[in-house]
C-alpha cells in the first residue's frame, strides 16, 4: 500500500511538472511561477532533501524564473538542484550528467545576470561530465563549449 501512495504522489508531481512546461511553452510565466511555487511547497523544498520530482521541479522552476528575468530566485532554485546533485556525486567523479546539465542552466542564469566569471567557472566544471556521460561532439557539450567562449568573452570585456 505505501508503495502504491508513494507511486501515486510520484506521478502526480511530474503531471505537475509537466503543467509547468505547459504554462512555459505557452507564455503564461504568472501560471507556470504559481504552479512551481505550489509544488516545491507540497515537496517541502528547500528542508526536504530529496523527493519525488523535486529535481525536475527545480530544473523547471529555475527555467521560469531565468525566462521571467527574476535571477535571484533562479538562482536560488538552480543552486539548490545543484547542492542535491553534488551530495550525490563523489567529489572526484566527473560521470554526472545531471550535474553536468545543472551547471549550465546556472551558467546561463549567471550569464544573463551580469556574473560572467561565475559562468565560466560553471562550465569548466560541467564540461568533463557532460563530455564523459554523451561525449565530446554531442550537442550539449557543444553548445557548452559555446556558452564557455560567450562567457569568456564577457569576462574579458568587462
Amino acid at each position: 500500500v505505501a508503495t502504491d501512495e508513494r507511486a501515486d504522489v510520484h506521478l502526480a508531481r511530474t503531471i505537475r511538472v509537466h503543467r509547468v512546461k505547459v504554462h512555459r511553452g505557452s507564455g503564461d510565466l504568472d501560471a507556470a511561477a504559481r504552479e512551481i511555487d505550489a509544488l516545491l511547497l507540497d515537496t517541502g523544498y528547500p528542508e526536504a532533501r530529496e523527493t519525488p520530482g523535486m529535481i525536475s521541479a527545480l530544473i523547471e522552476g529555475a527555467e521560469v524564473y531565468r525566462q521571467r528575468r527574476d535571477y535571484a530566485a533562479a538562482r536560488s532554485l538552480v543552486d539548490g538542484l545543484v547542492e542535491r546533485l553534488q551530495e550525490h556525486t563523489r567529489p572526484d567523479s566527473k560521470d554526472n550528467v545531471y550535474l553536468g546539465r545543472a551547471l549550465v542552466q546556472r551558467a546561463e542564469i549567471r550569464l544573463e545576470s551580469a556574473d560572467p566569471a561565475g559562468a565560466v567557472a560553471d562550465v569548466e566544471t560541467a564540461l568533463p561530465h557532460l563530455d564523459y556521460a554523451l561525449g565530446e561532439e554531442h550537442r550539449e557539450a557543444e553548445q557548452a563549449r559555446g556558452l564557455l567562449a560567450e562567457a569568456r568573452e564577457a569576462v574579458r570585456v568587462n
